[in-house]
């Protein structure tokens, strides 16, 4: 069931990246909710600035929905660019808004712990050691970096009045040595810190999801057989079955299987029913639903394929596939089967119960007829 495992990977990453989306709306609608109350003067921040931050975060926010509904949510790329966007707007945001988001500067390393993925979160590290030389050296050519906020908690106020060394001459003297050493370089090395942390988290989760994927695993797959039991196979009908997509619903029965089990054995048999399974799984596409409907009965459905002498081509295929299975202890024995199958056309309402009686009637006519046969009709239509 590798088909289905990556199906299944491709469905946990498109709904990761639609909750990144959701994140990152919150962060937006948060970042102008401290806009509005700096133009009430709630904050100190120059209200042009202030302006053009919120700008430009909200325009990589919009340009990344445009990507998002360009491109398919599902593309392995996606959760790249949305942290790319997610980067890009907490750097306008770092930058404009000065020390009042200085947290902010996280919040792409923690949005990419959603993806569980280390890679994604060495990825997001080094966007965010980008994103902090940009916010630093940007905000102190604006005259808004939080350097000014270091006369306001390191030393005594005294201290400053007096003048320093470090005011009159580091700064203006080297302002790239000094903004890189003093803020670049420690917010840096925070990002690193952070960075096992974070792997030990991804690393739980991925242990926690694994594990949640094993147990529906076993819960939706024959231990036996290895096909989708009775019950998840018919959700999944029923999904292509609203769709109205059309297909071709079979019921295959192993033909004298309790002789088989009565003459060999049950585990003979167990394996008898191992190997017709895998037969019938060669002529079974991703999108095919294969399951075990109980006993030696498994049904199949064939979705999108309406065409009657397609349907048969389809079913002979598989019908010379499945007779043509040896079981090596049982090589004298030739092992056969009976199938009837029905032909939905795509939009005819239809329900699995009504594919199912009909597929029973035309097998229940195969054994009538001695076995080791075929059946397909097409359903007709209710006028």
């Amino acid at each position: 069931m590798q088909l289905w495992r990556n199906s299944n990977e491709e469905t946990e990453e498109y709904l990761t990246n639609i909750q990144a989306l959701h994140c990152y709306t919150v962060t937006i609608i948060v970042v102008l909710l401290v806009w509005i109350l700096n133009q009430l003067n709630i904050f100190i921040l120059d209200k042009k600035i202030a302006g053009r931050g919120v700008f430009l975060s909200v325009f990589f926010f919009v340009l990344c929905l445009f990507f998002c509904k360009i491109f398919s949510l599902k593309k392995p790329y996606m959760k790249y660019l949305i942290t790319g966007f997610v980067v890009l707007s907490v750097s306008m945001m770092g930058t404009f808004f000065t020390y009042h988001a200085v947290l902010i500067n996280v919040f792409p390393i923690m949005y990419s712990m959603l993806y569980s993925s280390k890679k994604m979160i060495v990825y997001t590290t080094v966007l965010s050691v980008i994103s902090t030389i940009f916010i630093v050296f940007v905000g102190y050519q604006y005259g808004i970096c939080d350097l000014n906020m270091v006369f306001l908690s390191v030393m005594s106020k005294e201290y400053y009045v007096k003048g320093t060394e470090l005011v009159n001459h580091g700064f203006n003297d080297n302002p790239v040595l000094y903004l890189t050493l003093y803020y670049v370089l420690p917010r840096c090395m925070i990002y690193v810190s952070m960075i096992p942390v974070c792997n030990i988290v991804v690393n739980r989760l991925r242990d926690e999801n694994s594990r949640a994927n094993e147990n529906k695993l076993l819960a939706e797959i024959d231990t036996l057989t290895g096909v989708y039991v009775r019950r998840t196979g018919e959700k999944r009908i029923a999904v292509y079955l609203e769709e109205k997509v059309g297909g071709v619903f079979c019921i295959v029965d192993f033909d004298d299987f309790k002789q088989i089990n009565d003459t060999y054995g049950h585990m003979m048999g167990d394996k008898v029913l191992t190997n017709l399974a895998g037969c019938m799984k060669k002529n079974i596409q991703n999108e095919d639903v294969l399951m075990r409907l109980g006993g030696d009965e498994f049904g199949i459905f064939f979705p999108y394929i309406t065409d009657l002498e397609v349907a048969k081509n389809k079913i002979q295929q598989l019908f010379n596939k499945v007779t043509a299975c040896k079981v090596e202890e049982m090589e004298t024995i030739r092992l056969s089967i009976s199938l009837g199958g029905i032909v939905v056309d795509e939009g005819m309402e239809s329900s699995y119960e009504m594919l199912y009686r009909n597929s029973d009637h035309l097998l229940y006519e195969v054994k009538k007829r001695g076995k080791c046969s075929w059946l397909i009709e097409k359903m007709e239509s209710k006028e």
